[in-house]
């Protein structure tokens, strides 16, 4: 057996012995072989072998920070706070905090309270109001405000944070009040089409809902897509025109803005329409006329097969077990009786169809070409694309400005229409109802 000598079992005694813990006020934040290190700024003296030092009150380290790193603390508010108001907006600017806590990581936020003199009402500012970049997490000193309501008192937060203001529950703001007394024109935020014939236009358009009032006057400008330099302007008191006297199978472009008794508002964004050919009129009455007997063919259909289902049922009943199923005659297999049900015994219209209906994407379907025009709106050709093959396609749609009972019953036709698998009815390919206009694809 083998002895170890003397010298050999201190140096194995040396490798064994720990390195001594750091004192009280020193710290060490992993095992190294490195030395102790003092307690940074703003901590407080740390115990004997700690890891890391204690932040003093109201000083935090955010989780990122290195534990060499002094504590710091929450900014102090912003300074100089102005709001500038330029007709109905306001520019708000500020100086950073004269203390940033011992932090470069200052951003800003900026909230916004309404008050109503007459009333005294206060509430924070609605959606309308808009901010020219996030009001949250602003590098910069400065914001514009936006769509500002008139004869209304304005109270602008501005909160300076850093990386630990969310450990203190005291918050760095300063404000600054504004009264707007004046606003921009309403814009003309869309221009639709609701109808058109070979000499005429229907258009109808939107403002935001609570600047219809203030509107005195709207100003329709038009003119043909090949002479833009010669237009036409109608004026209108309400959010709708039908221009006269155009010409057939002709594009024209339209732009429409509001009047107030402050000045003109801005123009709409331009939108292309185009009249129908000469003698589309009567085409069109006829797809009416065809399309009714169509429906009235059609509805005679349903109600004979709904009666013809209905004496099935009734004389079965009598001969047959609730556990009789009745044979296909086109297979040897059992197949059960597909009963119709009608939409309008639903209670909510919109349950039937999506029962009876498929839900398709408006951007698999292109409408080409206006071949008709029924009871709810324009009928177009057009194609589905269906993964990389394109089906013709006939699109109903919806007009714009449709009564409730309309919407019932255009969704229902489509829900009658899903019910039926037969090479001598319509196919029904699906519907479009969670985007508008609402259409109706067979």
């Amino acid at each position: 057996m083998l002895g170890l000598g003397t010298g050999t079992r201190l140096l194995i005694f040396l490798f064994c012995v720990p390195p001594p813990a750091c004192p009280p006020g020193t710290f060490k934040a992993e095992v190294s072989s490195s030395g102790c290190q003092p307690c940074p700024a703003h901590t407080l003296p740390a115990p004997t072998a700690a890891a890391a030092c204690p932040c003093e009150d109201g000083h935090f380290r955010a989780p990122t920070d290195p534990a060499a790193a002094p504590c710091t603390r929450p900014p102090s508010p912003p300074g100089s706070v102005t709001a500038v108001g330029l007709g109905a907006a306001v520019q708000l600017r500020w100086s950073p905090p004269t203390d940033t806590g011992g932090r470069q990581d200052v951003t800003y936020s900026v909230t916004c309270e309404q008050c109503w003199p007459e009333s005294g009402e206060c509430r924070p500012c609605d959606g309308g109001v808009r901010y020219s970049q996030p009001p949250r997490g602003l590098a910069g000193t400065g914001v514009t405000v936006t769509d500002l309501e008139p004869h209304v008192n304005y109270t602008f937060t501005v909160e300076a944070r850093n990386g630990v203001s969310s450990f203190s529950a005291h918050r760095s703001v300063a404000t600054a009040s504004i009264s707007v007394n004046q606003t921009e024109p309403p814009r003309v935020t869309s221009v639709s089409l609701d109808g058109r014939t070979a000499t005429s236009l229907v258009l109808s358009w939107t403002v935001p809902l609570r600047q219809q009032s203030r509107v005195w006057k709207y100003e329709v400008t038009y003119s043909k897509k090949v002479d833009e330099n010669s237009y036409s302007v109608l004026r209108c008191e309400g959010a709708s025109v039908t221009i006269p006297k155009l010409s057939p199978a002709t594009a024209y472009v339209v732009r429409v803005q509001a009047l107030t008794q402050d000045g003109h508002g801005a123009f709409s964004p331009e939108h292309e329409f185009e009249t129908l050919p000469e003698g589309a009129e009567s085409m069109a009455s006829a797809a009416v006329i065809s399309g009714s007997v169509t429906g009235v063919l059609f509805v005679v259909l349903l109600l004979a097969a709904l009666i013809y289902v209905l004496r099935r049922r009734r004389s079965s009943r009598s001969r047959q077990s609730p556990e009789d199923v009745y044979f296909s005659k086109s297979a040897d297999q059992l197949k059960p009786l597909k009963t119709y049900v009608d939409p309008h015994t639903y209670e909510d219209p919109n349950q039937a169809m999506l029962k009876f209906t498929t839900e398709i994407s408006p951007s698999s379907i292109t409408r080409q070409k206006v071949i008709g025009a029924g009871e709810f709106g324009e009928v177009y050709k057009g194609t589905l694309k269906r993964g990389k093959k394109e089906v013709p396609v006939a699109i109903k749609t919806l007009k714009v400005g449709y009564t409730e009972k309309q919407r019932v019953d255009f969704l229902s036709e489509a829900s009658i229409m899903g019910q039926f698998c037969h090479h001598n009815i319509i196919r029904l390919e699906g519907v479009v109802s969670k985007y508008k206009p609402f259409m109706i694809i067979t």
